[in-house]
């Protein structure tokens, strides 16, 4: 017979990563106004469909791996590191060579990321005092594809972030991936969960 009566809910890394997801939507979606991008950006996560050509700017937010420490039978210190991966598609131009576009794209919106979860602002993720001990962003490792077999160029890159917080499924109780973040939403699309703007 089961010990335990009541629903499991999420644990405070699957919440984090949802919210990293939101708070990137958000933000990017606001340089995007700022800064005048024409092109649409989208941010998923744990997407596994692979990226289309089409998409010039695909941001997927994943977790990596979980370390604890100080654990006692109420809880834990939980060590996270998510990758946010950024995939940057262009076509060669007049004046620039779609491969070096193509990076320019990934550096601008990688740099962007790290600008975003660096921020004072985002310290706690906008999480209540005390769920989030200390964020970091421990770095950007471009990559490039193998599959620039026609006019587009494809590259990649990784912002590696980590989160330390307190584990206690009590204390994450009715905590929203969305809290002060009303105007994100978290939508399954055929390419994956995608995040949207309400309006």
């Amino acid at each position: 017979m089961a010990l335990i009566d009541t629903i499991i809910g999420e644990s405070g890394f699957e919440i984090v990563k949802k919210r990293i997801g939101a708070i990137l939507k958000t933000e990017l979606d606001n340089q995007k106004t700022l800064q005048g991008f024409t092109f649409p950006v989208s941010v998923f996560i744990d997407r596994i469909t692979p990226f289309d050509k089409s998409e010039i700017v695909i941001v997927n937010v994943r977790f990596d791996s979980l370390n604890k420490s100080n654990q006692t039978q109420y809880g834990s210190q939980d060590s996270i590191i998510y990758n946010i991966d950024v995939y940057a598609t262009a076509i060669q131009n007049s004046t620039q060579r779609g491969d070096e576009l193509s990076s320019s794209i990934r550096d601008k919106f990688t740099a962007l990321i790290a600008a975003i979860l660096d921020s004072n602002i985002y310290n706690s993720l906008s999480l209540d005092d005390g769920l989030i001990m200390s964020t970091t962003v421990d770095g950007i490792d471009p990559y490039e594809t193998s599959n620039n077999q026609d006019a587009n160029f494809t590259t990649m890159g990784r912002v590696n972030y980590s989160v330390r917080l307190y584990q206690d499924y009590k204390v994450w109780e009715g905590v929203l991936f969305n809290q002060n973040l009303t105007d994100v939403k978290l939508d399954l699309t055929d390419l994956g969960y995608k995040y949207e703007i309400i309006n």
